[in-house]
């Protein structure tokens, strides 16, 4: 959750699109929850939950991904873009690709591998949120505060 609100921070002192800034501020947190909710509640003890929690991480955590790919050809010169911008294409497309596979072994009842398939999602989504270590690389200072 951290590195999201320092991400937007960071794309909201740049001043481009506040409403995109906000939309991925409310997407990154949503699917932080619904990861942090998916990984206490493991798919043989609670799966309601465990259900909830996947669909909270993973629909908006691409959404998420996809806009940020979308900012990182908007915001600062960023000099990483030539591998930077392909290699987040290949991770979003692998986490719907990966996604979808799982829902589909899920309702072939294949569990072993809906559940490797959401092990892997997991795992870009965390390598994603990892990558935002380049953009993070043009922070001088970082000053959160709390507006009236």
């Amino acid at each position: 959750m951290l590195i999201v609100v320092i991400r937007y921070q960071q794309i909201r002192d740049l001043d481009c699109h506040p409403k995109t800034n906000m939309a991925c501020l409310a997407l990154g947190l949503t699917s932080s929850s619904g990861i942090s909710l998916m990984g206490n509640f493991q798919h043989s003890a609670v799966m309601v939950l465990h259900f909830f929690g996947m669909f909270l991480a993973f629909i908006p955590g691409l959404v998420y991904f996809a806009l940020q790919l979308g900012q990182m050809y908007h915001s600062a010169p960023c000099h990483h873009k030539h591998w930077l911008g392909p290699l987040r294409v290949a991770c979003c497309s692998a986490c719907t690709v990966l996604l979808f596979t799982a829902m589909v072994l899920f309702g072939v009842d294949h569990i072993p591998g809906a559940v490797a398939c959401e092990g892997l999602v997991v795992t870009l989504f965390f390598c994603q949120f990892g990558l935002l270590a380049v953009d993070f690389k043009q922070i001088d200072s970082l000053e959160l505060s709390l507006s009236k």
